[in-house]
């Protein structure tokens, strides 16, 4: 009676260790871009999407960027622009091309890197041209496989332990379901001011995390956060 009393404990003992496994993302319908000037976005390999907003682009920031010469005198014809020049500007026009070769390898690698490194399977940047040592306007989705997480509040006080500030939670509603939206906004220690948001959602055994993050641009982030959250999809397979 004694063992078998032990063994029953045994088992209940057990049964309390058991890691819960998170509910599923919903399936939801993917939403409607076109007529805002939103372009959408996505990765093959992990089925996650979204909306990317006026401005912003899918990659990292370039060292050349040709759409920024657009009206100068290196996109004119000859040099300042002098069509009498046409020898100097075919030298010029070859120029720019290689620079612009090098410039999207060179990005294509960064993005391939930041893969395998840390998981961001989808990483768009704005407009703005980023200094040096500064973090660049951007938001960028990280795919945790096999993340593991119980709860969504798991979830949520891991990605905040990540911050050296303290980021306040919330849970928010969004098409596929719940997510935790954690922001920060403050002085960092040279005075530039940063700000961050995060959305995070748990998928069963795997986990996405929509980060957003500026340095003296709020603005930037906090008036298209929601929004593109809004847009996040990933496709069941």
């Amino acid at each position: 009676m004694r063992r078998a009393f032990s063994l029953s404990l045994l088992v209940v003992l057990l049964a309390g260790c058991h890691h819960a496994t998170a509910p599923a993302l919903k399936a939801a319908v993917p939403p409607a871009l076109g007529t805002s000037g939103w372009t959408a976005a996505s990765d093959a390999e992990t089925g996650v999407s979204l909306g990317v907003p006026p401005g912003w682009r899918v990659g990292v920031p370039r060292a050349f960027d040709p759409a920024s010469l657009s009206g100068s005198s290196l996109a004119g014809s000859g040099e300042g622009g002098d069509p009498s020049a046409p020898s100097a500007n075919v030298a010029v026009q070859g120029m720019m091309d290689d620079m612009a070769k090098q410039s999207a390898a060179a990005e294509k690698a960064t993005l391939a890197k930041l893969r395998e490194k840390e998981g961001i399977v989808l990483h768009c940047v704005d407009g703005s041209k980023p200094i040096v040592a500064e973090e660049p306007t951007r938001f960028y989705v990280r795919f945790l496989k096999d993340a593991g997480y119980g709860t969504l509040d798991e979830a949520a006080a891991e990605e905040k332990s990540q911050s050296h500030q303290d980021m306040k939670i919330e849970k928010v509603s969004l098409p596929v379901g719940k997510a935790a939206r954690l922001q920060v906004k403050g002085r960092n220690r040279i005075g530039d001011e940063e700000c961050r948001v995060s959305y995070v959602f748990v998928d069963g055994k795997d986990a996405y995390v929509l980060r957003f993050a500026s340095t003296n641009a709020p603005d930037a982030v906090l008036g298209i956060d929601r929004q593109v959250a809004e847009t996040f999809r990933v496709a069941k397979k």
